[in-house]
């Protein structure tokens, strides 16, 4: 594996080299390759009933790259525990906490192929702030600063997918790239009207109805992005009114309304779509065929950290993703993950209403019941507290 910044960029070895090969990787990729070849291992381990003679090494190295030169950090110790899915949830903690500490390499050895170097130039030590006023983060993309693709994206009118669970970030983003957006949030009840238009009430008007545009068709009209927030959760046939929009016409047509008729875009708008992956009815193929690309949003927790989230809090989200990327590899129950938003409202709690009221507040807002005892557990390791000292916010007499 060859490092750039301490991010995974082309992966040679065993861990899926055919998909791996020369290809550029990211946080997910790592990580599903080491729980991979945690289990892989684990069984192994288990076949030959012999621990001790399977040496492991974590990170397989392009041949050209020597031992000498490779970060400590990336020598990874196997852990040895009782309980095998404890054991590959350790291994993966560490292996991840390794890799994020590794400091930059300069690698004169990188294999020579495609020139992957961006074509836009970006500034990663530009500033921005959200509508709020609080500082944004910016992540790379593609190695190009996540506000500079999506301003790229809106500038030549393409359509841009904005991918993540809730909370992640996809909005802000979308906020802080065009300040000047209109935005719907979709949901089953959408209708065509809310995007489009309707006529409303007005007594000045000879019939007693005015026709009001849409914030779909106002976007078109004044050439500005819009947002269309969890699109997915809308029926197809409301999602069906973008195809002409989003393709090469960029139009609205509706001939039998003589305050709409055909719409062209003015130069400025463009499509920002915003979902989270498997919800709702999903995107219909031939709307995805118009999404120039999507961009995955994940939970950023060294964002987290950066806005100041206590780092209890922090660990112990982290020790969450953790294990429920060893869960979801492994086709078990799902471990909730505080959002960044829940995060950001538990770190302005904490000065206000004290650290214990902010960590169970982050315990109450896990929507599962069932799954807030593994979070507040979490917590109280992270905060060095007793069994049991944390728990939901409940009001007593």
């Amino acid at each position: 594996m060859l490092l750039r910044d301490g991010t995974p960029r082309r992966c040679h070895g065993t861990i899926g080299a055919s998909a791996w090969e020369s290809t550029p990787t990211g946080y997910d990729s790592l990580l599903d390759g080491i729980l991979q070849l945690g289990s892989n291992v684990e069984d192994t381990r288990d076949r030959i009933g012999d621990p001790d003679s399977l040496p492991m090494r974590v990170i397989e190295l392009a041949d050209t790259v020597t031992d000498d030169r490779v970060p400590n950090a990336f020598m990874v110790a196997y852990f040895k525990s009782d309980d095998p899915d404890k054991q590959i949830e350790q291994f993966a903690s560490a292996a991840l906490a390794a890799g994020s500490d590794a400091p930059a390499v300069d690698w004169d050895s990188d294999p020579a192929g495609t020139d992957l170097e961006p074509a836009t130039a970006s500034d990663p030590d530009q500033t921005y702030s959200t509508p709020s006023g609080d500082p944004y983060l910016p992540r790379m993309v593609g190695g190009i600063v996540d506000v500079t693709v999506v301003r790229a994206a809106i500038a030549h009118g393409w359509t841009v997918g904005l991918a993540g669970e809730p909370g992640s970030g996809k909005t802000t983003l979308a906020q802080v790239a065009a300040p000047d957006l209109l935005q719907l949030t979709f949901h089953g009840e959408t209708t065509v009207e809310d995007i489009v238009g309707r006529y409303n009430p007005d007594p000045t008007a000879p019939s007693g109805f005015a026709w009001v545009d849409g914030p779909l068709l106002q976007a078109m009209r004044e050439g500005r992005p819009f947002l269309a927030d969890e699109l997915p959760r809308a029926p197809q046939e409301v999602q069906s009114v973008f195809l002409s929009v989003c393709d090469h016409r960029r139009t609205y047509i509706d001939t039998s309304n003589p305050h709409v008729g055909q719409v062209d875009a003015a130069d400025g708008f463009a499509v920002l779509i915003a979902y989270n992956p498997g919800s709702g009815f999903g995107i219909p193929e031939a709307l995805h065929d118009r999404i120039a690309f999507t961009v995955t949003v994940p939970t950023d927790l060294s964002t987290a950290e950066n806005l100041g989230v206590p780092k209890a809090f922090v660990d112990a989200a982290r020790a969450l993703m953790t294990a429920n990327d060893v869960a979801r590899a492994k086709s078990l129950e799902s471990v909730w993950v505080p959002s960044l938003r829940a995060l950001l409202k538990a770190r302005d709690i904490a000065p206000v209403l004290g650290i214990g009221f902010a960590a169970r507040s982050l315990v109450s807002a896990c929507p599962e019941p069932l799954l807030r005892g593994r979070v507040a557990q979490e917590l109280e390791k992270h905060l060095s507290l007793g069994s049991g000292e944390l728990g939901v916010l409940v009001a007593q007499s």
